[in-house]
């Protein structure tokens, strides 16, 4: 799963540009990636100037925490 450090992101909308599924918005001025959009292309990763953005191994657990906190943003 790719994820987005919210206290370091700065917002500066690159990954966004970049994304070639339209997975990347803003929120609150941090980048968001849509789970369900992604397909895990890596490209944002490499293109975050600040490399706030990486690959983490999630668990079954993790991954139920995130959907829940994902439904609860919008």
């Amino acid at each position: 799963m790719i994820q987005v450090d919210q206290e370091l992101c700065v917002g500066c909308g690159l990954c966004i540009s970049i994304c070639p599924s339209d997975a990347i918005s803003l929120l609150f001025n941090k980048a968001y990636i849509d789970h369900r959009k992604c397909t895990g292309c890596e490209i944002c990763i490499s293109t975050c100037p600040l490399a706030v953005i990486k690959k983490v191994i999630v668990t079954e657990v993790d991954g139920l925490k995130i959907k829940i906190q994902n439904h609860q943003k919008r």
